[in-house]
């Protein structure tokens, strides 16, 4: 999103604090997105094993365990 903005495709002025709040919200939803797809993904290709095999409660854990330790890092990152 960096890049985006740095070469003018996104329109941000980081003068603007309201503009530096939006900019920072919308990386941090756009990490966890792509996050929950990646972890998406890796179940659906049967990384973990077959789901159908698995069941949905674990497919589920599955895809939840790598999203806690991004939410957790964000919010460490925001304390910092």
């Amino acid at each position: 999103m960096q890049l985006l903005a740095g070469v003018n495709f996104i329109d941000v002025n980081f003068r603007l604090k309201e503009d530096r709040a939006l900019f920072s919200g919308a990386q941090k939803l756009f990490t966890l997105i792509i996050f929950l797809g990646q972890a998406t993904v890796y179940m659906l290709t049967g990384l973990h094993g077959e789901p159908s095999a698995l069941g949905a409660g674990t497919c589920l854990l599955l895809i939840i365990q790598p999203i806690v330790p991004a939410l957790i890092v964000t919010i460490v990152d925001e304390l910092l």
